[in-house]
């Protein structure tokens, strides 16, 4: 028993013999590997975009999240040297007001040693 095809233009019946056949399955198969090899490289494109993508957009919330981190770090470090100069000047004061109270005492005590 032979294998026949018919014609798609006349209908006629075309017999196929082992050396077409095989030609035809060879060009068959190398079109579906071809369109497979297409497909997988499709995807791995398309996967590899998505991974890109999402990597951008990591990147992007990480540079967002650090300058939000670096403008704190900065307010921070000024609250941290507004508090050191008060802290100067309490203590400037508090040493002002102490020679004041020795420079007093020290009057009142020569004026009580000179009466």
């Amino acid at each position: 028993m032979s294998a026949t095809i018919k014609c798609t233009q006349c209908g006629a019946q075309i017999e196929i013999t082992k050396a077409l056949l095989h030609e035809i399955e060879e060009q068959v198969k190398d079109r579906v590997w071809e369109e497979a090899a297409k497909a997988a490289r499709e995807k791995a494109i398309a996967d590899v975009s998505v991974e890109m993508k999402d990597r951008e957009n990591q990147a992007s919330e990480l540079r967002e999240q650090n300058k939000a981190l670096t403008g704190q770090l900065l307010e921070l470090n000024k609250s941290i040297r507004e508090l050191k100069s008060q802290e100067e000047r309490r203590a400037l004061e508090y040493q002002k007001r102490h020679i004041e109270a020795i420079d007093k005492f020290r009057v009142e005590l020569a004026k009580t040693l000179c009466e």
